[in-house]
């Protein structure tokens, strides 16, 4: 997935301009995308949106999807937020990266300003990896 990834998308770019016409901190960037992640994208179950039990859909195949169900948003699951949070801090030139957990069963993105990673999209509890 991260090859499909592109700072210059045009679904992105208008996107990415509202967020620089707010902000141009990069702290204050990552909360914008991450709350515009979750705006933009509704949370759904792969087999409701693509009639797979699990599907790791590209921003095109998103939108495409969006278009044919007539939806005011697009829909995916944590790795479709995590693929749309990261063609926006690509687009805003903030270095990512994407994970995920086989115990969480959950994707999400992980960025880095300066020194310090960030966690976006990432609001699950401890795993069993992560219990004491």
């Amino acid at each position: 997935m991260p090859a499909t990834i592109r700072a210059d998308h045009p679904a992105i770019l208008p996107v990415a301009a509202a967020i620089r016409a707010v902000t141009t901190d990069p702290l204050e960037q990552l909360v914008m995308v991450n709350d515009v992640t979750h705006l933009l994208v509704d949370f759904d179950e792969d087999e409701r949106v693509y009639g797979r039990p699990e599907f790791h859909a590209t921003l095109d195949e998103m939108i495409a999807r969006r278009r044919e169900a007539g939806w005011v948003y697009l829909r995916d699951d944590c790795d479709g937020r995590a693929v749309f949070a990261a063609h926006l801090l690509a687009s805003l030139g903030i270095q990512w990266r994407l994970e995920a957990s086989y115990w969480q069963r959950h994707a999400w993105v992980v960025a880095r300003v300066g020194d310090v990673d960030y966690d976006l999209l990432e609001l699950r509890g401890a795993t069993p990896e992560t219990k004491e």
